[in-house]
């Protein structure tokens, strides 16, 4: 079984948009499609794999989206929904997928509305694939 929490806290910038996801689940058939309004995005995996699908890359166009994995304990897989690229700057890394798997790992993502950018990795050992 999964739970799955919004919290009250808005960002100061956007108080009707941005809003902070905790994702934590309970058993390993953990799985999130995400939308515009949840750009915050704090998880462990203690209990199990999670998978989570972006937004629409054309609908979050100009936006950043924050990922962060709390606990670990087992793989995050953050997924294009649209089959979008995800881009490591230009002439890095690129695929559809990004796995965090180690606590305190993240990735910063911005859609330019065609492929989503990776602007910030918290730690070297994101997968990109």
């Amino acid at each position: 079984m999964s739970t799955l929490e919004t919290h009250g806290r808005e960002a100061a910038l956007h108080p009707s948009r941005d809003k902070i996801l905790r994702l934590t689940f309970a058993s390993t058939a953990g799985v999130h499609a995400m939308d515009t309004q949840h750009r915050v995005i704090r998880a462990t995996t203690a209990g199990g794999a999670i998978a989570t699908t972006l937004p629409s890359v054309a609908l979050a166009r100009g936006m950043t989206f924050s990922f962060l994995l709390t606990v670990g304990g087992a793989n995050w897989t953050i997924a294009s929904a649209d089959g979008a690229i995800i881009q490591q700057g230009v002439g890095g890394a690129a695929g559809t997928t990004i796995t965090l798997g180690t606590a305190l790992e993240g990735v910063l993502l911005y859609s330019d509305g065609f492929d989503w950018w990776i602007t910030a990795l918290a730690t070297a050992g994101v997968a990109v694939a």
